[in-house]
């Protein structure tokens, strides 16, 4: 009886020791299957991350060159047309050099803003500003543009990033809101970036459509480069408000 007993004791602990066993080897199981996965997603991400970035270069660089190409060879062109028309001494051609010279104006603007050595120049509120001294010369929006609190520079790419989300709002509003104001405001808190982009125009339902017909969804993904938060809030006559906020510690 006395080795019964023994044998129960010893069969139970074993039993126990097995369960146990068992139990820490599914729990790892699990934790590497776990941590497997995250891996997996943080690749993904990188990979996603990665190409979205190898596309905004591409695309600026394509910027550049359209850039350089307006200043180097069509503004040039336009330059020799208006001095050659200058030396013609032809009644009523004044207006048409006036409207050539208006023409190298808006070029050399444009040149300008596709360039990212606009930020490298001025910075990211100067180039703002200028952006919409851009827009102002359209004589259809009331804009107004304010900073609040002491400027401080971030690195040129989440700058950049910025600036290029900026100019894809105010193009979206031109081309689809039918507003008539446009309030842009930078704040720059203690810990944060913050930039607000709102209209009175005619607005829309955000769903997954719009995300992507409007290019919002592209927006969204560059502020998630340098770890920032978009949204967007808007409703059927109510305009839209475009938030953006970058933190001072973030990184590309």
């Amino acid at each position: 009886k006395k080795y019964l007993i023994s044998a129960l004791v010893l069969s139970t602990l074993l039993f126990f020791g097995m369960v146990l066993l068992i139990t820490y080897l599914i729990y790892s199981y699990k934790k590497k299957q776990l941590s497997h996965l995250r891996l997996i997603n943080k690749l993904k991400i990188e990979h996603k991350n990665l190409l979205l970035l190898t596309q905004i270069e591409i695309q600026e660089q394509t910027f550049q060159h359209i850039s350089r190409e307006i200043h180097d060879n069509i503004g040039q062109k336009l330059s020799f047309a208006k001095l050659h028309l200058n030396r013609l001494n032809i009644i009523g051609i004044d207006d048409t050099i006036e409207l050539i010279g208006e023409a190298l104006k808006e070029l050399r603007n444009l040149s300008r803003s596709l360039s990212s050595d606009l930020l490298v120049q001025h910075g990211l509120v100067r180039s703002l500003q200028l952006e919409v001294e851009q827009v102002t010369k359209i004589e259809i929006f009331q804009i107004k543009f304010r900073v609040i609190g002491e400027v401080f520079i971030l690195a040129l790419q989440q700058e950049l990033i910025v600036f290029r989300i900026v100019q894809e709002a105010i193009q979206n509003i031109v081309k689809h809101a039918n507003a008539s104001t446009i309030e842009i405001e930078v704040h720059y808190t203690e810990e944060f970036l913050s930039v607000q982009i709102m209209d009175n125009g005619k607005g829309f339902i955000c769903d997954d459509t719009s995300f992507q017909g409007l290019g919002l969804e592209n927006m969204r993904k560059r502020a998630n480069m340098i770890n920032g938060t978009f949204e967007i809030l808007s409703s059927k006559g109510t305009g839209t408000s475009v938030n953006l906020k970058i933190p001072y510690n973030a990184k590309t």
